[in-house]
């Protein structure tokens, strides 16, 4: 059988250790025969013994399906004053895959809070049309943050992304030395530690991808809006609510602090199938997730169909107004 090799690069500290550990057993549990996961974590320089040990029994459990290789960073990381509430310093090693990982032409890059549905083959194989970053679009930062875009000195959000699943590739970074700019701009935005310097530094070289690669926990009201087919067609945003092919719990709500969350009890599975599942968790009940999703009430409901409206013509005046 002729295998597929996709690389795959996370990123984890001590705290995030069991975190990594599961989000490597969903893409195990989820892979097709003939493809053979190069498994790459880039950890923090007290990245402990006991985690390595725990994280490598998993890659030798699976060892004709993967391959694991730990590299730790060193201690000279741009020094910066993190005020998010929810994103670790280490976000910033993002800014060190293409250095790190010099083996590499193009890779995954997954962060740890994510629930994995699919082989990833089909996302490593999308074609970025010479761009140097694939992403899915955050359609909550294209509607409601009007003045991100001058904020980041950019002419629009329309391919704003999500940075915590994306496509690189590596060899196009390497050669314009595109982590270094990313690197200088570490600590310019108060309220985001790695997002939004991607999406400025990438901003003209950032292809979006289908939706169904970062399916966000907290636009589930977009996706279930007429808002979300300014971002996707309707084949898709079926496809977002009924097949996702990873799942993202951005912000704060993570699996494995709260058990009522969407898809918690599959991410919850491949946790006690980790090396880390006889370890127990102290699950606590989300008031925030009980009714997560849906407008409720005609006022919402109304409110959201005119934001579309909206949307949709600066959409129009930005496709048609760029051609003239």
């Amino acid at each position: 059988m002729t295998m597929t090799h996709v690389p795959i690069v996370a990123i984890s500290n001590n705290k995030l250790a069991f975190a990594l550990a599961t989000l490597f057993t969903q893409l195990l549990q989820t892979k097709k025969p003939d493809t053979f996961y190069e498994l790459n974590a880039l950890v923090t320089p007290d990245f402990l013994p006991s985690h390595i040990d725990k994280i490598t029994s998993l890659a030798q459990q699976f060892a004709h399906h993967c391959h694991l290789n730990i590299v730790k960073m060193t201690d000279d990381l741009p020094q910066f004053a993190n005020h998010s509430d929810h994103v670790p310093d280490m976000a910033t090693y993002k800014f060190y895959l293409a250095e790190k990982f010099p083996q590499y032409q193009k890779i995954i890059y997954l962060d740890t809070d994510l629930v994995i549905f699919q082989d990833l083959t089909p996302l490593y194989q999308t074609d970025l049309n010479q761009k140097y970053l694939g992403g899915v679009q955050s359609l909550a930062f294209y509607l409601n943050s009007r003045h991100l875009a001058a904020q980041l000195g950019i002419n629009h959000l329309a391919n704003y992304i999500n940075s915590g699943v994306l496509l690189m590739d590596l060899a196009a970074i390497r050669h314009h030395q595109l982590e270094h700019q990313c690197r200088q701009l570490v600590g310019s935005f108060p309220d985001t530690v790695d997002q939004h310097i991607i999406n400025k530094v990438y901003h003209q070289h950032i292809q979006l991808l289908s939706p169904q690669w970062n399916v966000f926990n907290f636009q589930q009201h977009l996706y279930q809006s007429d808002l979300a087919l300014i971002g996707m067609t309707p084949a898709q945003q079926s496809a977002v609510l009924h097949q996702p092919a990873i799942f993202h719990y951005t912000g704060c709500p993570k699996p494995w602090q709260y058990y009522n969350l969407q898809f918690d009890l599959i991410w919850y599975r491949a946790y006690l199938a980790s090396p880390y599942g006889s370890e127990p968790l102290a699950l606590e009940f989300c008031a925030d997730a009980a009714g997560q999703g849906k407008p409720t009430n005609w006022f919402t409901k109304i409110y959201y169909r005119c934001r579309a409206q909206l949307a949709l013509k600066k959409r129009w005046r930005q496709i048609f107004g760029a051609q003239h």
